[in-house]
């Protein structure tokens, strides 16, 4: 007597569940990841210099919110770094006041702009 061979049928593997995960992976790592540049902006504390007040030539920026005024006359911030820039002395310090209407954002612009300037030291005050 014969007896036969059972013979097993393995199921086909179901590859949904795996590419459901992989693609939950790749949606991950793509909202995850930046794709835009971060500027670095290098803030230093002030210190105690050796200049006296008759060698510095002193700038005052003020901040109103979006209005801008260098010396008390209105600027803009391109010409902020044309007006700065003028005065190519290594003592210029540049005093920012700000007011209450000023973001934090429009301060970052400024200072960005005024990095610009070669040898320029910035002074912030409320």
């Amino acid at each position: 007597m014969h007896i036969p061979s059972q013979t097993t049928h393995r199921k086909k593997l179901s590859l949904t569940s795996l590419i459901d995960v992989i693609f939950l992976l790749l949606l991950f790592f793509m909202l995850s990841s930046t794709f835009s540049k971060y500027s670095k902006l290098e803030i230093s504390a002030s210190a105690q210099g050796s200049i006296t007040a008759t060698q510095q030539r002193t700038s005052l920026i003020a901040l109103d919110g979006e209005l801008i005024r260098l010396n008390g006359q209105g600027a803009s911030r391109a010409d902020l770094v044309a007006l700065l820039a003028q005065v190519n002395d290594e003592k210029n310090i540049a005093v920012i006041t700000t007011s209450a209407q000023t973001s934090t954002q429009q301060l970052v612009d400024v200072l960005s702009t005024l990095s610009e300037v070669d040898g320029l030291a910035i002074t912030i005050a409320r």
